[in-house]
């Protein structure tokens, strides 16, 4: 009597799960990385803060390598369509070494911290989207 309980019932067709997929691609995966430096200027003067204030959640981002700077040539830079807003952190090694293997599918805000009351102080951190692996490649 209990089997009848967890049985298909016969007259309802049991859904085709192939013709819904469901979730991300196989082998996709999204990291999140918080933005370090986001409280110097830039280059130009232009203060990060000032410019996190203009950024929305689900902005893209491209993640540009620089090789020319000089605290760190490992360096790469968050940039966004209203400037340069931080860098990823160079504890963050995983990202050059997905970069390098070509699997970065996108780069977002994910979500923008502080701003409010005692935490004045604006951070940022990323949604990275990887694509899945190939074989011989690394673990993430």
């Amino acid at each position: 009597m209990i089997w009848n309980l967890f049985r298909w019932p016969k007259d309802q067709p049991k859904r085709d799960r192939q013709a819904e997929p469901r979730g991300k691609p196989k082998g996709e995966r999204t990291l999140l990385c918080a933005v370090s430096g986001e409280s110097f200027r830039n280059e130009d003067g232009q203060s990060r803060q000032e410019l996190i204030e203009l950024l929305q959640i689900g902005e893209p981002v491209e993640l540009r390598p620089e090789p020319d700077n000089p605290r760190d040539p490992d360096a790469i830079a968050v940039m966004t369509d209203v400037g340069k807003v931080g860098y990823v952190p160079s504890k963050a090694d995983w990202v050059w070494q997905v970069m390098d293997e070509g699997r970065i599918k996108s780069a977002r805000i994910a979500k923008i911290t502080g701003g409010t009351g005692s935490k004045g102080h604006r951070g940022v951190v990323l949604e990275i989207t990887l694509a899945g692996r190939t074989s011989g490649t690394s673990k993430l």
